[in-house]
């Protein structure tokens, strides 16, 4: 930009991504979570912080044995 100013910087950035294959099964997983059937506490996931995310990049190319998810977090 002219005149010496600089773009602005966002502070803060989310990233939230959701996989769906159809609009039945979003639905029908909504009311299963809503409805209490489905315990997500049982659900496998490594949450890794942000300053770790290499080590969670390799561990989700590994694939460790009883994890299915591997999450980065930003706190």
């Amino acid at each position: 930009m002219s005149g010496g100013r600089s773009m602005p910087r966002r502070k803060e950035l989310r990233f939230v991504f959701s996989r769906r294959y159809a609009r039945e099964t979003f639905t029908d997983t909504i009311e299963l979570l809503a409805s209490g059937q489905v315990d997500l506490s049982q659900y496998p996931v490594q949450t890794y912080g942000l300053e770790h995310a290499q080590e969670a990049m390799l561990a989700a190319y590994e694939k460790p044995v009883g994890i299915l998810r591997t999450v980065v977090v930003m706190e």
